[in-house]
């Protein structure tokens, strides 16, 4: 298991160093600490290209891992898909000109060719019907590369999204392996690693940011890895089932009898993940874009306008009293029961909801308290 973990680490952060040295001597990938935008926290320029060696690290062992085995064309496909993404948001931070409806196009095209190509998409929404396989398909779409924008958004202070990320992956990791999804259960082997080795670099000190490309690549990961669980028909083959045990096993060092594997396989996709466990588990950055869209059309704004009142950015102020390191650790705090407890009841719809609406409510809470305490300091 450590092997897994490892080698895509080294790889991250030795790509990172590198194109933490190039971008200081180039120039290149520099985010500049006096721009004018307001979602800018940190205090020198900085390279903003660290899901470079995330991207690199993950497709590199991942081909390595995946082929010869019949999960090797969902893998192709979320790597080809995920590299469009990922080019959408990398060009924008070399050239920081690409239009954001020509980035949705890309994101669109990729998450299409991923979901199509690897025949995964959502079709149940765990409420007693199925969605038609053209709706299934642009159903999917809309919701993976909501995610990837979700994820970009709280992509503003150092170990928030990459932390999240983590967090998010560890809980995949023990889902699928409940549920013997061998393709979720590797890749998220696979990105904390990768991810990992960025993450000793950006938090706490920020020597370099995941930018929009690994932003954007990590949020399609997600999303993809969470319809390909939450979507398990697509894997109910047996040769593939059996193969995963066998691959599992072997993985982790432990010698089975034909006997066990076999009682062990009966048991196997025996609980469904349910389909709303994606939303209770990324909850956080998906109901920070809705809740940001509600108050800007509130007062009045553009929903894509940006703003210094996102609530990473309120608890930067308030209850982080500028420190940049601390305001992640307690956003990550407030998310990890909400996490464990999503991963615990994944197959439990009437607690996924509970833990969604919970969710909800503290949130616009803790946000109404924080913008007043924040609007009183402005004002002392």
């Amino acid at each position: 298991m450590f092997v897994y973990i490892i080698y895509p680490f080294i790889i991250s952060l030795l790509i990172s160093v590198i194109m933490i040295a190039f971008a200081r001597q180039s120039g290149a990938f520099i985010d500049e600490a006096s721009s004018l935008k307001p979602q800018r926290f940190h205090n020198a320029p900085t390279p903003r290209v660290g899901g470079l060696g995330i991207f690199i690290g993950f497709i590199i062992f991942g081909s390595m891992l995946f082929f010869s085995t019949p999960i090797f064309t969902v893998f192709v496909y979320s790597v080809i898909g995920g590299l469009i993404v990922f080019i959408s948001g990398l060009v924008e931070d070399f050239k920081g000109s690409l239009s954001p409806k020509l980035r949705l196009l890309l994101q669109c095209i990729g998450v299409f060719i991923a979901t199509f190509g690897a025949n995964i998409y959502i079709y149940d929404l765990s409420l007693g019907f199925s969605l038609p396989y053209i709706i299934g398909i642009i159903f999917t779409i809309f919701a993976v590369v909501g995610v990837v924008n979700a994820l970009n958004i709280i992509d503003g202070f150092n170990g928030l999204a990459s932390g999240l990320t983590l967090l998010v992956l560890i809980a995949l990791f023990f889902v699928s392996y409940t549920v013997g999804n061998y393709f979720v259960l590797y890749a998220s082997v696979l990105l904390f690693g990768a991810v990992l080795g960025f993450f000793v670099l950006n938090f706490p000190k920020g020597k370099i940011f995941l930018g929009d490309g690994g932003a954007y690549f990590l949020g399609f990961m997600l999303g993809f890895m969470l319809v390909s669980l939450t979507q398990t028909t697509h894997f109910d083959n047996a040769s593939i089932w059996s193969m995963s045990v066998s691959r599992l096993y072997a993985f982790l060092g432990i010698d089975i009898s034909s006997a066990l594997q076999a009682s062990i396989l009966s048991t196997l996709g025996a609980k469904g993940v349910n389909a709303w466990y994606g939303v209770a588990l990324c909850i956080y950055p998906i109901w920070e874009v809705l809740f940001s869209i509600y108050r800007k059309k509130k007062v009045k704004r553009k929903a894509t306008s940006p703003d210094n009142l996102h609530f990473h950015m309120l608890v930067f102020r308030t209850l982080a009293h500028g420190n940049n390191a601390k305001t992640a650790f307690y956003i990550l705090a407030f998310n990890l029961p909400f996490i464990i407890l999503s991963s615990i009841f994944f197959d439990n719809i009437y607690i996924l909801f509970a833990l969604i609406i919970i969710f909800c409510a503290l949130y616009v809470a803790i946000y109404k308290t924080l913008l007043k305490i924040d609007k009183d300091f402005k004002q002392s």
